[in-house]
């Protein structure tokens, strides 16, 4: 009786040592890269296409935009893009923020100036259409 007391406490280290609670892990839902595809508004649309692109996540990426979209995005809609393209698309992207929502316009903070998203809806899911 007196064994098991002593390994009873040591049965729940394995459990304790495998928890994955640190800040910062990519699995944590506040990073951009966990944040589940939400194209209910154009603003969580557009967060959806910031943590698409933040993955390199290219399907994800072009999931984001309406089938009506500029000629310049048809290639992420049918998966075509070339890499140097989605690349650059990307880093435009990485650590972009939404500054003002009005409408179907969606004002964002990219990495190196603002930019007016013009979105639609295909459904019940808002896509952007344009930039």
């Amino acid at each position: 009786m007196r064994i098991l007391a002593l390994l009873l406490p040591l049965t729940f280290l394995p459990l304790m040592s495998c928890s994955n609670d640190k800040a910062g892990d990519a699995k944590s839902p506040s990073t951009p890269s966990a944040v589940a595809a939400d194209h209910s508004s154009p603003e969580k649309a557009v967060a959806t296409l910031i943590a698409a692109c933040a993955r390199g996540d290219k399907a994800a990426v072009g999931a984001c935009f309406h089938p009506e979209a500029a000629g310049e995005f048809k290639s992420l809609l049918d998966g075509s893009v070339s890499e140097k393209d989605f690349r650059g698309l990307c880093e435009m992207f990485a650590g972009a923020r939404v500054l003002l929502v009005e409408g179907e316009a969606v004002k964002v903070q990219l990495s190196k100036r603002e930019e007016t998203l013009a979105m639609k809806q295909d459904g019940e899911a808002w896509k952007v259409l344009d930039f």
